[in-house]
C-alpha cells in the first residue's frame, strides 16, 4: 500500500519501454493524468507480485483497487490540489486513445489507439472514496512483467507540469543511465508527436498530420520542458539538434543523473520567489543560476527587469536566436 509519506525507492515504477512514448489519437492527455497514470500502473505492478506470491490468480474480470487518496498523493505538489479533480482525470484515462512506441523502437508503433484503461469506477467505502481499475490486455502483460523498461521517479515527475516536460522526462529517463548520455535521434516531427498531449489536425487537402513547425514548438514548450527538468527533477537534459543547410533533420537530447543533493528544489542556496521562478521557468532559466544571481546581491526587481529585457530580445523573429538565455540574462 502507498502511504503519504513513502520513500522515493518505493514510487520507482518499472514502465515497460513500449509504454514510453505515448502520442494521443484520440481525446486530450493532460500532464496530471499522465503522472496519476503512471501512479496506476506502479500500484498494479505491486498489486500483481503481492498476488503472485500467495499463489491467487489474476482473472480476466478482476479490478485493481486503491484509496483516491493513495492515487493521488505521490503527484500532489505544493501549487496543486488534484484530489477535486480526480475524477475527470480518471474519465480522460478511459477515454484517451494513444499510439505506444518505446523511445528507441525501430519498428515504429508497438500499439495503436489502445487505451489507457479498459474499465474505472468509483466507490465510496465507509466513507473513503476508493478507485477500481483494469488495464488492456496487453498492457497488463507487460506491465505484469516488463522485459525491457525505464526505472521512473514518480516523485521527480510529479515536481514537472507542462505535458512537454512530463512525457520528455520519462522519454530522457530511459537514457539516465545509458553510457552514451544520449537519446536516440528521431525527426523534428517525431518529436513535436511524442511531446503534444492530442492528435495533430489532419489537412483536408493531403490527408497529412498538420503538426507545429518544430522551430516554434521548440519555443512554445521544448525549452521551457527542459528547463523544469533540469530545476526540479533527477536529471538534466540538454537540446541536440542535427542541421542539413539550414533546416534542423535531427533531434535528441544529451542526459546525464544529478548528483542527490541536486534533485527538487532544496539547497543551501537562497530560496528563489514565486513569481520570480515563473518567469524563470517560463524562459528556460535554471533556478539555479536565479539562485546565484540572487546570492550575489542582485535585488528581484533588477532580476524580474533583466528577465523581461530577455523576452522581448527572445521574441524577435528578424534576429537569430538567444543561443544561451542565462548568459543573455547575466549580460543585460
Amino acid at each position: 500500500m502507498i502511504t503519504p509519506h513513502s520513500s522515493r525507492g518505493e514510487l520507482t515504477l518499472k514502465k515497460p519501454n513500449e509504454a514510453i512514448v505515448m502520442m494521443p489519437k484520440m481525446g486530450r492527455l493532460s500532464g496530471t493524468a499522465r503522472k496519476l497514470y503512471n501512479v496506476l500502473m506502479y500500484i498494479t505492478q505491486r498489486q500483481v507480485q503481492d498476488l503472485d506470491l500467495r499463489g491467487k490468480v489474476i482473472e480476466a474480470t478482476h479490478l485493481f483497487s486503491a484509496r483516491l487518496d493513495e492515487i493521488v498523493e505521490p503527484v500532489q505538489t505544493e501549487s496543486s490540489d488534484i484530489r477535486t479533480m480526480a475524477k475527470k482525470y480518471l474519465r480522460e484515462m478511459r477515454r484517451v486513445e494513444v499510439d505506444w512506441e518505446a523511445p528507441d523502437a525501430r519498428s515504429g508503433v508497438v500499439w495503436s489507439s489502445m487505451g489507457l484503461l479498459s474499465q474505472v469506477q468509483l466507490e465510496l467505502h465507509k466513507g473513503v472514496m476508493h478507485v477500481k481499475w483494469a488495464l488492456p490486455p496487453d498492457l497488463m502483460t507487460l506491465v505484469r512483467d516488463p522485459q525491457r523498461f525505464t526505472l521512473l521517479d514518480i516523485h521527480a515527475q510529479a515536481r514537472v507540469h507542462g505535458y512537454a516536460a512530463v512525457a520528455l522526462y520519462e522519454i530522457c529517463s530511459r537514457y539516465k543511465t545509458n553510457p552514451t548520455g544520449v537519446t536516440v535521434a528521431n525527426a523534428p516531427e517525431w518529436w513535436v508527436d511524442a511531446l503534444t498531449n492530442a492528435p495533430a489536425a489532419i489537412d483536408p487537402t493531403t490527408g497529412l498530420k498538420k503538426l507545429r513547425e518544430w522551430r516554434k514548438f521548440k519555443h512554445e514548450h521544448v525549452l521551457k520542458a527542459i528547463t523544469e527538468i533540469n530545476s526540479y527533477t533527477d536529471i538534466e537534459v540538454r537540446l541536440i539538434e542535427t542541421k542539413t543547410g539550414k533546416s534542423i533533420t535531427g533531434v535528441q537530447f544529451g542526459v546525464r543523473r544529478k548528483p542527490s543533493a541536486a534533485v527538487g528544489d532544496s539547497g543551501s542556496g537562497p530560496k528563489v520567489p514565486a513569481e520570480l521562478a515563473t518567469q524563470a521557468i517560463r524562459l528556460q532559466i535554471n533556478l539555479r543560476d536565479i539562485a546565484a544571481l540572487l546570492g550575489a546581491g542582485h535585488a528581484q526587481e533588477v532580476i524580474l527587469a533583466a528577465l523581461a529585457k530577455l523576452e522581448q530580445r527572445q521574441q524577435r523573429e528578424d534576429l537569430e536566436e538567444v543561443a544561451s538565455p542565462t548568459a543573455y540574462l547575466r549580460s543585460v
